[in-house]
């Protein structure tokens, strides 16, 4: 309509989630869009207002040689992010009837952990190689963890129809299919009605090729170097890592700075 009306002339369209409601409705979405707009007109967000904290992470990823060289599958063993969310369902019972939501969390910054980098980032050509990179990249959901069980909040507002109604809490073991990443396990965790909302990436390293300090040495809860990225509340990068605790033996404790 907005085509045939020629409303689509000198026009840019933004798109907002939830882009169709399966792989065919987002295809033939896709298709219509790009028949009456051209691809440099067309906008494909989710939550605008963390576009800051997505400009940081390629910065962070990109900008630095200390991290850029170390992330793919020779150096990370892991990437987890973890969406919580104090929120309820909001009275959207029908759309969380679905089982596409419950895979939702951590997708729209998974893309971002894990593309190549582009030659260039200048205006106008930045946009498009990011999202030609990102779309380059197979997504692969592997495993899916136990839900938990409904809570009140889902079961009262939707009363207790739901097919789907344990799925508070989803938890998704997925890999990227690619050169980078084979191998390495994304893990996805959100839920509804948790005891906080925080947004959390963690980039967990291999441990060094030869272990110059025992065990024994070493602080028993120590999980081994870490990057964790905290975009909601304080917006903060941390690394964790070992360090020399003071004294005349030679005992190791961890530290994050």
């Amino acid at each position: 309509m907005l085509g045939s009306c020629g409303l689509n002339k000198n026009a840019r369209i933004i798109c907002e989630k939830p882009f169709g409601v399966d792989l065919a409705s987002a295809q033939e979405l896709n298709r219509v869009i790009t028949a009456n707009f051209d691809e440099t007109q067309v906008f494909r967000i989710d939550h605008f207002l963390g576009k800051e904290s997505i400009d940081n992470i390629l910065a962070l990823r990109f900008a630095n040689r200390m991290f850029e060289p170390l992330w793919n599958r020779d150096h990370v063993c892991f990437v987890q992010i973890d969406v919580p969310e104090v929120l309820s369902i909001e009275h959207r019972g029908p759309f969380y009837e679905r089982p596409e939501p419950s895979a939702h969390g951590g997708q729209p910054s998974l893309p971002v952990w894990a593309s190549s980098p582009w030659t260039a980032h200048q205006p106008g050509a930045g946009p498009r190689a990011t999202r030609s990179t990102k779309s380059s990249r197979r997504f692969v959901p592997s495993i899916q963890a136990r839900h938990s069980r409904p809570y009140y909040g889902y079961l009262k507002e939707n009363r207790g129809r739901a097919r789907f109604a344990d799925r508070d809490l989803v938890a998704l073991r997925a890999e990227v299919e690619n050169t980078r990443w084979k191998g390495v396990p994304f893990y996805l965790r959100t839920g509804k009605c948790m005891a906080q909302s925080r947004q959390v990436i963690t980039i967990g390293f291999d441990e060094p090729v030869m272990r110059l300090f025992p065990r024994a040495i070493t602080a028993p809860n120590w999980r081994g170097n870490k990057l964790v990225v905290e975009l909601r509340r304080s917006r903060s990068i941390h690394a964790h890592f070992m360090t020399k605790e003071p004294g005349p033996q030679m005992l190791l404790e961890p530290a994050r700075r």
